[in-house]
């Protein structure tokens, strides 16, 4: 039998490792000048500090919880309805396109996307 307390400083040492390397993945999107964003069900959970930016808003949270239908021109909604659908199917990442996205001040702005589940 192993040594009482050994596995509880494993499984600490284990879940140190991870918060410190889910900080590094944070700090590497943050500093990226590509919008990400992490949506579940067509509503942004988290996105980097670029997407701000990005739509004109001071802090990345004031697009948490936002549908992601809400940011993109309503020409660009059936396909990014497709393009949801297909990540959901395949499985896979999707080819590059451009869409449409509304910023806060109300300008229109044409990016270049690129999904993957």
């Amino acid at each position: 039998m192993g040594q009482p307390g050994k596995k509880h400083e494993l499984d600490e040492a284990a879940r140190a490792a991870l918060r410190e390397r889910e900080q590094l993945h944070r700090t590497v999107a943050d500093l990226s000048q590509d919008l990400i964003w992490i949506f579940t069900d067509g509503v942004i959970v988290d996105c980097n500090d670029y997407a701000a930016h990005a739509f004109c808003l001071k802090a990345h949270d004031e697009l948490i919880g936002r549908s992601i239908l809400s940011l993109l021109y309503p020409d660009d909604h059936a396909f990014a309805k497709r393009r949801f659908a297909q990540l959901l199917q395949e499985g896979v990442v999707t080819p590059s396109r451009e869409v449409r996205i509304i910023r806060d001040d109300g300008e229109v702005m044409t990016v270049e996307t690129k999904a993957c589940p």
